[in-house]
């Protein structure tokens, strides 16, 4: 059960950088 909701976290985890790394890439090309 805890490696499953370690898994779980890591995921939501590299979710989560994804995003912010989408919105950092619209918002550089936003300014360009």
């Amino acid at each position: 059960m805890v490696s499953l909701r370690l898994e779980h976290a890591k995921i939501q985890c590299l979710r989560h950088t994804e995003e912010v790394k989408g919105k950092q890439l619209a918002s550089i090309g936003d300014y360009e």
